[in-house]
């Protein structure tokens, strides 16, 4: 996940441990693990986050082909 390896990759470049990162963003060891494995559930807090690490967040909303959006409400059972 590309969220989990901006924060990964922020701490290697900058010579942190999750310990050091964590009291930079004033956040607990185990919130900053699961953050590099990728498991958050807020994304307002993820935003902020790593806005203090230099990064922006963005959505985008993008058009999927029918073939695959078929597949998808299917498995949902969406049809």
């Amino acid at each position: 996940m590309k969220i989990a390896k901006q924060f990964v990759e922020y701490r290697i470049k900058n010579n942190l441990t999750q310990d050091e990162l964590t009291k930079r963003l004033n956040i607990t060891q185990q919130y900053i693990s699961k953050l590099e494995e990728g498991i958050f559930s807020n994304i307002r807090d993820v935003a902020k986050l790593l806005f203090a690490i230099g990064y922006k967040l963005e959505f985008r909303i993008i058009n999927i082909p029918d073939k695959v959006t078929k597949i998808i409400r299917n498995k949902l059972q969406l049809v």
